[in-house]
């Protein structure tokens, strides 16, 4: 997977980051300076359903138990960049200025950012709202939800039932056009068959 430059050293202040927890998972925050940041701590990252809230961490904790590398999120991205890199890193939005991207991060740990939902209420949802203002029903990790359905869908409807299939979609090693172009080929193999009848 295509992922942003990786940054060694600590974010500037007000920068949104976000480290891999898995293929399929990132988390973000807003790095507050003093090595700290706030971030939207959601059933994905307790394990527990009903637990989501909006904490301040220490920046290695943040990061995980493995140290992960961490990425910087890119605001005012063209659409190309856009959709050359992979969802969840950038976007073409601007950021606002840095106060009051720390103030909204500063209010969402006082008042909370809601109930974890990934439709518009995770932890990339929430960096982009300190940052821009604006609440995402597109985040990165909405849409991945939404292609990794599609492919399932997909499968379905060509008629595979294999938990294996479905555990490939599920985790991103199929998308829906992996099967689009199946039904493709196999569709063009009926007709040069029924064609030399």
């Amino acid at each position: 997977m295509k992922q942003a430059e990786k940054i060694a050293s600590y974010p500037s202040t007000g920068e949104h980051i976000y480290v891999l927890r898995s293929l399929s998972y990132t988390h973000h925050g807003i790095y507050m300076g003093e090595s700290k940041v706030v971030h939207f701590q959601t059933p994905l990252e307790t394990g527990r359903m009903d637990s989501s809230e909006i904490v301040e961490s220490d920046f290695q904790e943040f990061l995980g138990p493995d140290g992960s590398d961490w990425y910087m999120y890119k605001y005012g991205a063209t659409e190309e960049e856009v959709s050359g890199n992979p969802r969840g890193s950038c976007t073409t939005w601007h950021s606002d200025e840095i106060t009051t991207v720390l103030e909204r991060a500063r209010e969402a740990l006082r008042e909370g950012f809601g109930q974890f939902n990934i439709v518009g209420s995770n932890c990339e949802d929430f960096a982009l709202y300190c940052k821009t203002g604006q609440r995402s029903q597109t985040s990165g990790q909405y849409l991945s939800a939404m292609r990794r359905i599609e492919a399932v869908r997909q499968a379905a409807a060509i008629g595979y039932r294999s938990p294996i299939v479905y555990a490939g979609c599920v985790l991103g090693w199929f998308s829906a056009e992996d099967f689009v172009k199946q039904t493709n080929v196999s569709g063009n193999m009926e007709r040069s068959t029924n064609r030399r009848r």
